[in-house]
């Protein structure tokens, strides 16, 4: 039912003309295949979403546009390809002045680095977004980024880290009352 209320709702903003609320429309029904298990299909909507964007040139859109398409690409584990769009999504996140969206940038580009075995460097873009999450006050960004510090300090043995990362995010999340990311995060 979701898939048909955004392909419902992007045929109305494509019915009344309405370019920004065609690109949303299609960035929701990209997140939705995405939700679903569609790459493809995500992909292919985020991108006409992202041609939109290209043809308002809304900086900030544009780079939460690339951020979602780098991150599929990340999940692919098509790394590569996951930079060259964090990298452009950067340029035009650092043009908006959206502190969040450059933290979302800089988590992605810290998973791609730790899915690549480049540990040192997936910490330091953690540890750089970890303060861009903070300043905005989003606890939900700090707490992952924590849990992710955690799991590459655990990698390279540096147990003592990764349990005071993975503390941190766990107190957040029971902060927050998400009692399923507590689960995730002890995993």
């Amino acid at each position: 039912k979701a898939l048909e209320a955004e392909r419902e709702a992007v045929s109305l903003a494509r019915q009344i003309g309405d370019r920004h609320a065609e690109s949303l429309a299609l960035l929701n029904l990209g997140l939705t295949h995405k939700a679903g298990g569609d790459l493809d299909q995500a992909l292919e909507a985020l991108r006409e979403s992202l041609r939109i964007e290209m043809d308002r040139q809304d900086q900030y859109n544009l780079g939460t546009r690339l951020n979602y398409i780098a991150d599929i690409y990340r999940i692919r584990g098509q790394y590569d390809d996951a930079l060259v769009y964090l990298e452009q999504a950067k340029g035009y996140i650092a043009n908006s002045g959206h502190q969040h969206e450059k933290a979302i940038n800089l988590e992605i580009i810290g998973l791609v680095k730790k899915s690549q075995g480049s540990y040192e460097e997936a910490i330091k873009v953690f540890l750089e977004a970890l303060p861009n999450y903070q300043e905005v006050g989003v606890l939900m960004g700090v707490a992952s980024v924590q849990t992710h510090l955690s799991a590459v300090y655990s990698s390279q043995g540096r147990y003592a880290d990764a349990h005071r990362s993975l503390i941190k995010s766990i107190d957040i999340y029971k902060e927050l009352g998400i009692s399923h990311h507590v689960a995730e995060a002890k995993t």
